[in-house]
């Protein structure tokens, strides 16, 4: 990992923080300023902080390819890198496996999925307690037989993830989460227009799911779209647009 800018080898014990999670292909980052932006204004909004030393996209990008060098992961797959960023403003780079995938995809899982009551903590911002409540929620669904599940807060709504947003489609058009502020959010919503759909921002609720033809998550690996959910089955055909739009606007970028 690499913390204030020094790699080393040892990890620190964990404390409440905020983060992004960054796409990187070839040891390069994608979208690096973008998730620099939202990292600083969630710091700001909830520890009044921003990152120690104030460290810029490039700086950012180089330590990135050098802790993935250091780790000796490979270049031709997509490998996560998370940031963090504590409540007195130090950062952290931690690397995690390398994916199946290269860029952004259609994965070829489709998980079953479940409603759970749930309310995600801070939903306008990616923090810890989001993480721990995501990982808890995941948990409690796979004890249930379900890969995965959607949090349905006490109003009914659908709960706003930052770092995997939901949307629903109907026909041409995609339903995207009202209030969510995400690089992952806005790159699939962008990757939708080129593949001519319409767009409606609204907030999502469990009776949406009823009637949507698909229902799709978008993060870091680009689209993971639903199988089922309770008895109803849906496609995925606007989801693989999508995830190709996505990664043609990622290769045009660089």
């Amino acid at each position: 990992m690499i913390r204030n800018g020094e790699l080393l080898t040892e990890s620190f014990s964990d404390t409440p923080y905020v983060f992004q999670n960054i796409h990187t292909l070839h040891h390069k980052a994608r979208y690096t300023a973008e998730h620099l932006t939202l990292l600083n204004y969630s710091a700001e909004e909830l520890f009044g902080e921003r990152l120690k030393p104030n460290i810029t996209k490039e700086q950012v990008e180089h330590q990135i390819e050098a802790l993935l060098s250091a780790n000796r992961l490979t270049r031709n797959a997509s490998i996560l890198v998370e940031i963090r960023l504590d409540a007195i403003g130090n950062y952290e780079l931690r690397s995690h496996e390398p994916s199946l995938y290269s860029g952004y995809v259609l994965r070829s899982l489709h998980p079953d999925a479940v409603c759970l009551p749930l309310d995600m903590p801070l939903p306008q911002h990616p923090t810890s307690a989001a993480a721990a409540t995501r990982l808890m929620a995941d948990t409690i669904a796979r004890k249930c037989g379900f890969p995965t599940a959607l949090i349905v807060e006490r109003d009914g709504g659908l709960a706003i993830d930052p770092l995997a947003p939901l949307f629903t489609v109907k026909e041409y058009t995609l339903f995207a989460q009202e209030g969510c502020h995400s690089v992952e959010a806005t790159i699939a919503i962008e990757a939708a227009r080129r593949a001519g759909m319409s767009i409606e921002h609204k907030r999502l609720t469990a009776t949406d799911l009823n009637d949507a033809d698909e229902v799709f998550t978008a993060c870091w690996q680009g689209i993971t779209s639903m199988a089922h959910i309770g008895k109803r089955i849906y496609m995925s055909i606007m989801a693989e647009k999508i995830a190709i739009e996505m990664e043609a606007a990622a290769k045009s970028k660089r």
